[in-house]
């Protein structure tokens, strides 16, 4: 079973990094270029990774976006995009805050007492 949330999870963020890279391509094509760069900058710097199995949407370069994209949607004729993206950016919150969750709740597993007597050991030489 956690292999099919593996593949899910790998699914639901490769479709939003599709949704993603449409918007940033209509940011484009309306030469909102210092949008895009702010988007894409904290998107990538300030928390948006495909590591540890969570979504990408928890950069918030990613709300930036999704933030301009609805202002302009109706103007560039991008309501599908819209609902599309804001749908993937809703899960991802989703999922993030139960991984979240499960991180901080879940102890951490016991120490092997061979491993920990090995320390000791190392620590007193």
């Amino acid at each position: 079973m956690d292999q099919a949330l593996g593949y899910l999870a790998l699914a639901l963020n490769v479709a939003f990094l599709v949704c993603f890279l449409m918007l940033m391509w209509q940011l484009l094509l309306h030469k909102r270029w210092a949008m895009v760069l702010l988007c894409i900058f904290f998107a990538v710097v300030c928390g948006g990774s495909l590591s540890g199995g969570s979504m990408l949407s928890v950069g918030p370069g990613y709300l930036i976006a999704l933030v301009i994209g609805w202002q302009e949607a109706a103007n560039w004729k991008i309501q599908k995009l819209m609902r599309c993206y804001t749908a993937l950016f809703a899960v991802g919150l989703i999922l993030f805050a139960h991984s979240f969750y499960q991180t901080l709740s879940t102890p951490p597993p016991p120490e092997d007492p061979k491993v920990l007597a090995k320390k000791r050991a190392a620590a007193h030489h």
